[in-house]
Formats: structure tokens, sequence, C-alpha cells
């Protein structure tokens, strides 16, 4: 891979101007009237200015790696949220507003890549790299900030990340990070609002815990000295106590749940077929599981899984399919996420995957030695462990409902 940062002589991250002058000044050096032994040269200084500028297709911005080659960068970055951290003044925009986005480094290293930096935004200031000292807890770590100044160059949902550095000698990489840019979007209110229920839960804690005193000196104690004891439910059954209560507005569906049926073609359902996947979510994030047909791409199962929860879609129709999945917290049913015309996703910390490897694809027409049909059965974690081996690719969320 050529740098095209040294070719130019300009810095990574450097601004569209700078990236202009410096090609104005090695033009002037280096073209071929002037010197014929810079022909070469002057070739290699016309093809990076047309990668940094965006003007070469294929390889916009600072997206310089090819599609095979960046994949087999990133398997070497381990992902590490708690490393890198990336934060931004907001999460939706319109298309002139400025904003500042800043990644966050927990110990000694630099920032090597960002996916998509100059691709989908123009950077108005920075990097502006700070660092310091901070204590956490008994520790004591050393962050660096690197804070970019942005303008959304289109619209639509902006991919930002991920970012890839060396911190404390180990390959560290980010999770993608998704900005909103359109003519007309809603403020977002989460961290309000997330600050406003703060305030409420401390203030009825406090409002418990004196009434608990107070209740203690004022109602003379009646219980018996022996109380009768309870039997203990199962886990189970108590989850399932606590969560029948739930609705979408309270930002999630119970798990079964098939929120995507109204805006598919078709429904891959065969009674009686045998062919089943087991899918077994995290502890941390609600899922939405879409199985797509690998010849049309398009879905045709689909099912919503609570976080730390089990479900067996069955009954799945003869043929082959892929996987797509969103991740998320607090489920809007209102929200449209996935198009114009599609209401229905996760509001906080989405992630949106496809894997259509074919390794990785689901075959329930698998037939016996005598040619009858033989029930496929497949197991899968929805999160990263140790031994797995499934690796997806980062989809747009208009692109999770569309033919491949």
């Amino acid at each position: 891979m050529k740098d095209y940062h040294s070719i130019l002589g300009v810095q990574k991250g450097a601004s569209q101007q700078e990236i202009k002058a410096a090609y104005r000044q090695a033009v002037l050096k280096h073209h071929p009237d002037r010197n014929q032994k810079s022909s070469q040269q002057f070739q290699d200084i016309r093809e990076a200015y047309e990668v940094l500028s965006g003007k070469k297709k294929g390889e916009t911005g600072s997206d310089i790696y090819s599609s095979i080659f960046w994949r087999l960068k990133i398997n070497e970055y381990q992902l590490d949220p708690s490393v890198i951290q990336l934060k931004a003044d907001q999460r939706v925009a319109k298309p002139g507003d400025e904003f500042d986005v800043t990644f966050v480094l927990t110990g000694i290293g630099k920032i090597l890549y960002i996916k998509g930096l100059q691709a989908h935004f123009a950077i108005i200031k920075g990097p502006k790299i700070r660092s310091g000292l901070f204590r956490e807890g008994k520790q004591i770590n050393v962050k660096w900030f690197y804070t970019y100044t942005l303008r959304p160059k289109k619209k639509g949902y902006l991919t930002l990340g991920p970012c890839l550095a060396v911190v404390n000698g180990r390959k560290i990489r980010s999770s993608p990070y998704y900005i909103k840019v359109g003519n007309h979007v809603a403020a977002n209110k989460s961290q309000k609002v997330n600050v406003r229920y703060y305030y409420y839960v401390v203030l009825m804690f406090f409002v418990i815990a004196i009434g608990s005193v107070l209740a203690n000196h004022l109602i003379p104690d009646t219980r018996p000295d022996s109380p009768p004891m309870r039997k203990a439910q199962p886990l189970n059954e108590v989850f399932e106590e606590q969560g029948s209560n739930q609705s979408s507005s309270q930002g999630r569906l119970k798990t079964g749940s098939s929120p995507l049926d109204p805006y598919l073609d078709r429904i891959a359902l065969e009674e009686g077929s045998g062919n089943m996947v087991r899918f077994i979510n995290g502890p941390y994030n609600d899922a939405v599981v879409c199985l797509a047909d690998a010849q049309t791409g398009k879905v045709v199962r689909n099912a919503y899984i609570e976080s730390g929860d089990a479900y067996e879609m069955k009954d799945i129709e003869k043929g082959t399919y892929f996987l797509r999945l969103m991740k998320g917290k607090n489920w809007q049913a209102d929200q449209q996420v996935l198009g114009q015309d599609i209401k229905g996703g996760f509001q906080d910390e989405v992630l949106y995957k496809e894997f259509k490897d074919g390794s990785y694809r689901f075959r329930m027409n698998q037939t016996d030695k005598q040619g009858n049909h033989q029930p496929a059965v497949y197991r899968i974690k929805l999160y990263s462990t140790s031994n797995g081996n499934m690796t997806g690719n980062d989809v747009e969320p208009d692109q999770m409902l569309k033919d491949s």
C-alpha cells in the first residue's frame, strides 16, 4: 500500500485545503514539462490527491484500504471499548452542522486510522491532542484525547469508525459509531432524560430512607418471633414475572416478538420441517435477528430476543439463509430507523451486522444417504466468545431489509 499522505507531504487528518495546497506545490515541482525524470513521481502525486480528496472512485476520504485489505487488517486489532471510547457533542445533525468528536485512549498510545473520517465528514479543525493523568478508583491512568471538529458531507446514517490504535503495545479497535444526518432531525434529548432520571432516583432513595427511619420509630413492631418461611422461586420464574409486564413503550419487546413481519414480502415457515436455529443472546443488549434468503437477500424471518435470553426459531422452510443482526437498547416502536416507511428500532448503543460469508450460512435443505430430508439444527451465540468463528460486516441501517 502506498502512503499517500507521505507522497503529498501532509499529515494524516489534514484538511481538504491543506491537501489541495500541498498538491499544487508538488505539481509545480514535479511536472514532467519541467523534469522528464519525475513522470512516475508525478503520477503518484496525482493518485495521492485523487484518493485523499475523495475523487477516485472506490477510495474516498480516509478509506484508502481496499475492502479485502481492511478486513484482514481489522482482524489484527482486538475490540476493547474500555481502551478506546468515542464521545460526540450530538448523535443527530443537519448537513451544515459542525460538532466535536473526541477519541479517548486509556493508556500510552496513538491513533493509527479512523475509518470513514474523511469519507463522510469534512474536518474543520483537528486533531487537537491532549493528555493527562486521571484517578479512577485506586488506579491512576494516562488518557489521550484526540478531538476533531467535523461537518457532514452527506445525509443518512454516517459511520465513524472503527478506530484503530496501538495502546500499551496492544493493537486495539473501537466499535463503529453512527451519526444521523438529515434536514429534519429531532434533537437528541437522551442525555438530558438520563440525567433527569438519575436525579429522580436519588430523590426517591432519600425519601424511602427517611420514611423507613420514621417508620421504625413511630410504628410498633407487631411481627411474630418466627415468621413463616416462603418457598423460593426458580430464577427463570422470577425473570418471567418481572418481564411479563414490560411493553414496547418501556423500551423493549418480549422475546419471540416479530416486529418486522409487516415489512416482509414472505415468511419462510414450513410446519413440521424440523429446521431450527437456536439463538443465545448476551447479557447487555437486546437483539433482533433477521434470517435472509441467500439467493434473493430478502429477510424472510425475524425475532426479538431480550438480553440474557434465548430463542428457538423453528419450522424454517427448506433453503439456504444467512444472518443479519441488530443489537441495542431502548426499543422504540414508532422510531423510523430502517427506512422512511419502516418503523421500529433501537435508540441507544445500536449495532448493525451482516454475516454473509459462505461458511456462515444456514443450509436447511440437507438430506441423508437415502435422499430423505434431514432436519438441520444450528446453535448461535450473539456475543463474542474466545472460540467464536463468525465475523460480520458492518452495514447501514437502511440495508437491513433490502435485497442483496
